[in-house]
């Protein structure tokens, strides 16, 4: 793919290499996804910053939605959805500048809580249990524990690593309890001493992460379990070099203090948000696409687009002032979910959804290997029979090749990753 080239609304930058790996192209941010407040916020603090706009546009969204809190809803079917968000901001390496997009957003939020006359509870982290999170958000127990009242809770975790390790620990419930979250349901763990729980719970999540940790710590279990679906997933780095970065102004952050605050107050006017009927028409004409099945582990990350689409529009609307979901809400949710399908594409992209088959691709990276060298190396415990079927599988899906290599004697079949493959340009997932 060329640079200025576009898929699904998203235009892409050129390939690049990193130690021999080629990746898939960088996403760019599509100019819809700029829209109001939210999208003079990402572009003024990033004038004199090195923080990309896609970082601090998924801040800003983040954080105006867990401040909206739980009265604006929208309902679809049976469910009933508010503007919560988790959001993964991952950069290529440490120097993504990943946390340099939370700066202005804070200072934009500290003038609005001055003119609001509240605070929100924003935790810098590391979560490390489920139970840790419910507490902060808790019920009162009746034994001189009122609780809090406030059930609103951002957690910006500069360092996701440490949650994703902690969730790799026998017993521990942090992943089950953050999908529930998720899903704005009663946060109650099973235990039988001290037991605690949070009703109404409006939980946000802002977490950072570097590519190669994502990799390595987030494991094919919370892949499947529906953790890593809830999130949107941003692929952020840095723009530019400035070296003495000036940031946003005073009065720039005075302004979009003072129009966030307002927006707030407005969404506590209103409750159920209706799309308007050319914004529904919209919104089912991207339906298919959004719900269209896709292969590997992309396609498991992917699979909540609708609702994330449904959710994001939500929060442009309230951002907006407005007490419809309008043509241009959906726009901007729709260009915000292309750049964050973009992302999980070169993130989760070419990454095969079967364990053993993930296994052998990441062996395959390596190197060639004969069918016993495999079984070797995958040590001993996989069957033959399993073994050439899921081989010749990846080799109808044009994942690997079977090449016969002349040894002067009985010709040597070994197995190759196609280099023309979508497996060849990813190597973030060890197994």
């Amino acid at each position: 793919m060329r640079s200025g080239e576009r898929l699904n609304g998203v235009q892409f930058q050129d390939r690049e290499t990193v130690d021999g790996i080629e990746f898939p192209p960088w996403p760019v941010l599509a100019e819809e996804a700029l829209y109001g407040i939210a999208g003079e916020v990402a572009t003024a603090a990033t004038l004199n910053s090195e923080a990309d706009p896609a970082a601090v546009l998924a801040t800003f969204l983040t954080l105006a939605g867990i401040a909206f809190g739980r009265t604006p809803w929208i309902k679809v079917a049976d469910d009933y959805h508010h503007a919560r968000l988790f959001c993964g901001v991952v950069g290529r390496s440490a120097r993504g500048r990943k946390g340099t997009s939370e700066g202005p957003v804070r200072k934009i939020w500290e003038v609005a809580e001055l003119r609001l006359g509240e605070s929100l509870s924003i935790r810098p982290g590391p979560m490390s249990s489920g139970e840790g999170l419910i507490y902060a958000i808790r019920d009162g127990s009746g034994n001189g524990d009122d609780g809090v009242p406030d059930k609103r809770l951002l957690m910006i975790e500069g360092e996701f690593a440490a949650p994703l390790r902690a969730m790799r620990r026998e017993g521990n419930t942090l992943s089950a309890i953050l999908r529930t979250a998720w899903d704005g349901k009663t946060l109650e763990p099973l235990t039988k001493t001290h037991p605690i729980k949070a009703t109404r719970p409006h939980v946000g999540i802002i977490a950072h992460i570097t590519e190669a940790e994502l990799g390595t710590l987030l494991s094919q279990v919370d892949i499947f379990n529906g953790f890593a679906n809830r999130f949107l997933w941003w692929c952020v780095r840095r723009q530019k070099l400035l070296p003495l970065a000036t940031g946003l102004s005073d009065a720039d952050i005075a302004d979009f203090g003072a129009a966030l605050a307002s927006r707030v107050r407005k969404s506590r006017q209103v409750s159920q948000i209706e799309f308007t009927a050319a914004a529904r028409t919209l919104y089912t004409t991207a339906y298919p696409r959004l719900t269209e099945d896709q292969d590997g582990l992309y396609g498991v990350v992917t699979s909540r687009a609708e609702v994330q689409v449904i959710r994001i529009a939500l929060i442009y609307a309230c951002l907006a002032a407005s007490s419809s979901i309008e043509v241009e809400h959906v726009q901007a949710a729709l260009a915000v979910w292309n750049f964050c399908d973009a992302s999980a594409k070169r993130l989760f992209g070419g990454i095969d959804a079967d364990p053993l088959a993930t296994r052998i691709l990441h062996i395959l990276r390596r190197g060639p290997r004969s069918t016993t060298e495999l079984h070797r190396e995958l040590g001993n415990h996989t069957k033959q029979r399993p073994l050439q079927a899921v081989l010749e599988r990846l080799q109808r899906d044009g994942k690997v090749e079977a090449v016969e290599v002349e040894t002067g004697g009985r010709p040597r079949t070994e197995w190759r990753i196609r280099p023309s493959s979508a497996v060849a340009n990813n190597a973030n997932f060890a197994s």
